[in-house]
C-alpha cells in the first residue's frame, strides 16, 4: 500500500470494495433489457400520455439511481475512515515533517518525580508533540536502552495507533545507549519513504534523565565519539535532534553494588563470610541503612551502617549452611525512592568439599600441596574442607573434570591437542586451573596447545588462552632471588598486608621460567621477582578462572644437572601453608560466577554425557515456565537461554525420564556431592541489575556538545491538549450519518415514485 495513500485512510484496504457501487447501475441495465415492447392498440392511447411525462420520469429514476450509488460509495469511504487533516497539507502546500520519538526505557527512569516515575512523565511530555502534531505529520518511535528498540519503525500518520503503542511501553531493567539509539534512528529515516518525497524534514526527540554514566563522553573510545558525532551531522543535515530532558539532577539513591563470599565457595563444613557492598550516590547526606541477610526466603540477620556521601561501605554477615545444594543468599536495603537496585542476589551452589584434581608430572611433585590442602583428619572424624585425588598425567583424559573445583598441573611435560580442549572447556564453565611449571615443562607445547597462535604465525592454539600468560625461557643465574608483592594491591595477598613478618618478602627463588604477559591481556600479575619478571598471574577464561605459577615450590625440580637446589624454597617455607592454600582459592568461585549474572546476559550451564537430555525447562522470575533445547557433543551437553530481560531467580529443572543412576549424577554435579545420591533435577540462577545505572546523576544539558538541541520549553510540565483536539478529524463518522440519511430518502423516493404510477 502507498504512502499518500496510507495517510488519507486509516483502512485504506477497504477501498477494495469501491468497485460495488457499480451494482446500482448493472441491475437498472439488466432490468431495463428485460422488457419485451408488444404491439397492442390501446396501449397507443396510454404511451401518448407517458411520453408527456417520459422526461420528469426518466430524471426521477436517476435521481433514485444516483442515491443508492451514493450509499454504496459512502459506506465503503466510512470503512476506509479517511483522514481529513492528512489531506489538508496536500491542499495548502504545507510539508508534512517525520517526528522520531526516543524514551529513554533504562531502570534510573524509574526515579519518582511528584508522585510519578520519571518514565511516565517522558511518555506524557511525548505524547504533546504527537497531539500538537502539524497535520499530516508521521511518527515513529524507539526505547532507548542498551540495544535500542523500533517500537514503530515505519512512520504511521494513525496518531491514535501511535499513542496506543506509546502507552504499552514499559520500562526495561537494564541501562541506556546513546549510541544505539542514534543507530536506530538513522535505520529508520533510512527505511522511510523519503524517495517518494513523503518525508523531506525529521525531527528527532530524545526523552531523557540524561543520566552521566549514559551521556558523558568521558570513558568512551575515539573511535566511538567520531562515530556518534558523524552520526549526528547526518542527521542534522534534513532535520534537528533535540534533547528533552526529564527530572532535575538533584536526586538521591543507594545501590546494592556486589554480593560476594569470602572464600569463593561454600560447604556445610564451617561457616562462610558473606560481605555486601552499598553505595550512597547522594550528593551531600549521610544515610543510616538497615541492611538485612535473606537466605532462601528466611530473613536471618540484620545490621543499621552509616553510609557516607559518594562512598562504598562493606557489611559482612556469618552463615553456616547445613545441607548441600542449591541456596540463595538475598541482600536487602530497602527505604529509597528507586527500588531496583535495593536488593541483590547471590546464587550459591553449597558442598559437602571441595575436589581438588592434582596432576603429577614428576615424582614429588604434589607433596606440598597434599600438605596444604589434606588438613583434615577422617579416621579422627575430622573433616576437610577440600580433598586432593593425586593422578598422573598420563590419566587426565580419564577423570570426568566436572566433578573437580579446581585442578592442579604440578611440573606437567606436555598437554596434548585434547587435552587442552578439555581444559578449555573446563574453564568456560566456571572450573579453575592452576599450572605450576618445573623442569619437566616444553615449553613450546604449552604455547602452541595453550595460547592462541601470534599474529602473523601459525599454530594449533585449541586451549585458547588457557594459559594467562607466555612461556618464554628458563631463567637460571645461580643467585637467589626474592618475591615483590608491590604494595600488596592484588586481593590475593590481602592476608600478608601489613604483616611483613610472615616471610613472604624473604621466599628465595633461584629458578624461574619469563613469563610475557600481552599489552592487550586482562590478565593480572600477582606477584613479581625482584628481576621484574611476573613470578604469579592469574586471568578470568570464560567463567573460569586461569593461575600461573612461573616456580616449582615442591623439591622435585632441581636447578640443573651441577646445582641440587631445588628452584624455590617455599615448600619448606613457614608461609608455604597460606601461600598454597592461597592458589586454590584464587581460581575456584568460577562456579558461582557461573550462576550469577546481569540482566540481558545468557544462562548457560553443561551437563555430563550420562544425562541423556533434549530438552529442560527455565522459569523466570514471572513464572511462565518455557521449553529450551539442549545441544549435546561428543564430550558434553549444554544448553543456553537468552531471555533475561528481568532480575530475579531463574529456576532451570531438568527432565525427570531418565533412570535413578543418572538422577544421581545430575544431582552430585548441581549440588557438588556425590556421596549423598541426593536427587535434586533443579539449577538456581541469580539475575541482577547493572548497578551503572544507579548512579543518578545528571548531565547539565548546557554541557552537550555540538550537534544536540537541548529544548528548555518542554521540560516545563504543561497541560496536555485533549487528544480529540489534535487528532485526524473523524470524518467517517460524519459519512454514517450521511449513510442513515441517505438510507431514508432512498426509501421515501421509492415509494414515493412507486405510488405516483399506481
Amino acid at each position: 500500500m502507498s504512502a499518500w495513500l496510507t495517510s488519507l485512510f486509516a483502512n485504506p484496504w477497504m477501498l477494495l470494495w469501491l468497485p460495488t457501487i457499480a451494482a446500482p447501475l448493472v441491475i437498472h441495465l439488466w432490468y431495463r433489457r428485460k422488457y419485451r415492447e408488444v404491439q397492442w392498440a390501446a396501449m397507443e392511447y396510454l404511451l401518448a400520455a407517458i411520453i408527456k411525462s417520459s422526461r420528469r420520469m426518466r430524471i426521477e429514476q436517476l435521481l433514485l439511481l444516483l442515491v443508492r450509488t451514493l450509499l454504496l460509495l459512502l459506506v465503503v469511504l466510512a470503512l476506509a475512515e479517511p483522514l481529513l487533516r492528512s489531506a489538508t497539507p496536500m491542499l495548502i502546500g504545507e510539508e508534512p515533517t517525520h517526528h522520531i520519538i526516543v524514551i529513554d526505557g533504562s531502570y534510573s527512569m524509574g526515579y519518582p518525580l511528584s508522585g510519578k516515575a520519571a518514565f511516565d512523565v517522558a511518555k506524557e511530555r511525548a505524547k504533546q508533540i504527537v497531539q500538537q502534531g502539524k497535520p499530516g505529520d508521521g511518527y515513529s518511535l524507539i526505547l532507548m536502552v542498551d540495544e535500542a528498540q523500533q517500537v514503530v519503525g515505519q512512520a504511521t500518520v494513525n496518531q491514535e495507533d501511535f499513542l496506543q503503542e506509546m502507552e504499552r511501553l514499559t520500562i526495561r531493567e537494564e541501562g541506556a545507549n546513546v549510541d544505539a539509539a542514534l543507530r536506530a534512528v538513522e535505520e529508520v529515516i533510512t527505511k522511510s519513504p523519503s524517495k517518494s518525497g513523503r518525508w523531506k524534514r525529521h525531527e528527532i526527540s530524545i526523552f531523557s534523565d540524561l543520566a552521566k554514566n549514559t551521556w558523558s563522553r568521558k570513558g568512551k573510545s575515539d573511535a566511538v565519539l567520531r562515530e556518534r558525532d558523524g552520526r549526528l551531522e547526518r542527521l542534522g543535515q534534513n532535520g534537528i535532534v533535540e534533547v528533552v530532558p526529564i527530572g532535575s539532577s538533584e536526586k538521591e539513591n543507594l545501590a546494592v553494588t556486589a554480593v560476594e563470599l569470602a572464600d569463593s565457595l561454600a560447604t556445610t563444613a564451617g561457616p562462610v563470610t558473606i560481605t555486601a557492598v552499598l553505595h550512597n550516590f547522594s550528593n551531600n547526606r549521610i544515610v543510616q541503612q538497615p541492611v538485612a541477610l535473606w537466605v532462601d526466603n528466611r530473613r536471618v540477620d540484620q545490621q543499621l551502617i552509616d553510609i557516607p556521601s559518594g562512598e562504598d561501605v562493606s557489611v559482612s554477615f556469618q552463615y553456616r549452611f547445613h545441607l548441600p545444594g542449591n541456596h540463595v543468599i538475598d541482600i536487602h536495603a530497602d527505604g529509597d525512592s528507586l527500588a531496583i537496585d535495593n536488593r541483590r542476589l547471590l546464587v550459591v551452589p553449597v558442598k559437602e568439599h571441595i575436589n581438588a584434581l592434582l596432576v603429577s608430572g614428576k615424582r614429588g611433585a604434589t607433596l606440598p600441596l597434599q600438605a596444604a590442602l589434606d588438613g583434615g583428619d577422617l579416621s579422627h572424624g575430622v573433616s576437610s574442607e577440600i580433598r586432593p585425588e593425586v593422578v598422573s598425567e598420563s590419566k587426565l583424559l580419564e577423570r570426568d573434570l566436572e566433578n573437580y573445583d579446581c585442578i592442579f598441573l604440578c611440573n606437567v611435560g606436555q598437554l596434548t591437542q585434547q587435552e587442552a580442549q578439555r581444559l578449555s572447556e573446563y574453564l568456560a564453565t566456571g572450573g579453575g586451573l592452576v599450572t605450576i611449571l618445573g623442569d619437566q615443562a616444553i615449553l613450546e607445547q604449552y604455547n602452541r596447545h595453550l595460547l592462541e597462535p601470534k599474529e602473523g604465525q601459525s599454530g594449533e592454539g585449541v586451549g585458547k588462552d588457557v594459559l594467562p600468560a607466555r612461556l618464554e625461557e628458563m631463567v637460571y643465574d645461580g643467585q637467589y632471588h626474592f618475591i615483590d608483592p608491590r604494595g600488596y594491591k592484588h586481593p590475593m595477598l590481602s592476608k600478608w598486608k601489613g604483616n611483613p613478618r610472615t616471610g613472604l618478602l624473604t621466599v628465595p627463588v633461584i629458578k624461574h621460567i619469563r613469563l610475557k604477559v600481552p599489552e592487550t591481556s586482562e590478565a593480572e600479575v600477582v606477584l613479581w621477582l625482584d628481576t621484574g619478571d611476573p613470578l604469579l598471574v592469574l586471568k578470568e577464561v570464560g567463567r573460569g578462572r586461569s593461575l600461573l605459577l612461573a616456580t616449582d615450590p615442591s623439591d622435585s625440580s632441581h636447578s640443573n644437572s651441577d646445582d641440587s637446589r631445588p628452584w624455590s624454597l617455599i615448600a619448606s617455607w613457614l608461609n608455604a601453608q597460606p601461600f598454597l592454600e592461597g592458589l586454590w582459592k584464587g581460581v575456584i568461585g568460577g562456579q558461582i560466577n557461573q550462576r550469577n549474572v546481569l540482566v540481558g546476559e545468557a544462562l548457560t550451564a553443561r551437563l555430563p554425557p550420562s544425562v541423556a537430555l533434549d530438552t529442560i525447562e527455565v522459569s523466570p522470575p514471572d513464572g511462565q515456565a518455557r521449553s529450551q533445547p539442549v545441544h549435546p557433543n561428543s564430550q558434553y551437553t549444554t544448553w543456553t537461554f537468552f531471555e533475561t530481560p528481568e532480575s530475579g531467580v531463574y529456576r532451570v529443572s531438568f527432565d525427570e525420564g531418565r533412570d535413578s543412576s543418572q538422577t544421581n549424577n545430575l544431582a552430585a554435579t548441581d549440588s557438588g556431592t556425590q556421596s549423598t545420591g541426593r536427587k535434586d533435577g533443579t539449577m538456581l540462577f541469580a539475575v541482577n541489575v547493572d548497578t551503572r545505572e544507579s548512579d543518578l546523576k545528571a548531565l547539565n544539558p548546557a554541557d552537550l556538545p555540538e550537534g544536540w538541541n537541548f529544548s528548555a520549553d518542554r521540560q516545563a510540565t504543561g497541560s496536555l491538549q485533549s487528544p480529540t483536539s489534535a487528532a485526524a478529524f473523524p470524518f467517517h463518522a460524519l459519512l454514517l450519518w450521511a449513510v442513515l440519511a441517505l438510507l431514508f430518502t432512498e426509501t421515501f423516493l421509492a415509494w414515493w415514485i412507486g405510488n405516483r404510477f399506481a
